[in-house]
């Protein structure tokens, strides 16, 4: 074999090793890139479970805080019936107390004007009698 020969064999051996060299490293980048989208896509689906996961969790923070003042609106409203109820009746006790005082300050309206009437006649009785007297004791 001629020196040509060898080296053709060398360089031809060369480009071959050469070329196992790419395809392996070929393989080896594409395994790694897909291990890469793999891991990223992993990575990626995490976040979104863990954001669904928070986000869900504020709705049930917001729900519970909401059930909690729906609660306490619902207990003051309760309690304001509760006071408007007692206001009413309160208002309806007082309402007839002022009927029964009203028909008490008429009566007694009244009965002071008879009394007026009566004393006016009995000044006038009384006037009437001293006149007379007064008549009398002249003549």
């Amino acid at each position: 074999m001629g020196h040509f020969e060898i080296i053709g064999i060398v360089i031809g051996a060369t480009g071959f090793w050469q070329l196992i060299v790419f395809l392996v490293r070929y393989g080896i980048d594409r395994r790694l890139k897909l291990e890469q989208a793999r891991k990223e896509k992993a990575e990626a689906t995490n976040l979104n479970v863990k954001t669904e996961s928070q986000i869900i969790g504020n709705w049930i923070q917001w729900a519970n805080t909401l059930e909690n003042k729906l609660k306490i609106l619902t207990d003051s409203e309760k309690t304001k019936d509760e006071k408007l109820a007692s206001l009413t009746r309160e208002n309806c006790e007082l309402k007839k107390k002022v009927r029964h005082l009203e028909i008490q300050l008429q009566a007694f309206n009244d009965k002071v004007e008879g009394l007026h009437r009566e004393n006016v006649a009995l000044k006038q009785k009384l006037s009437t009698h001293i006149s007379n007297k007064d008549h009398e004791n002249y003549e």
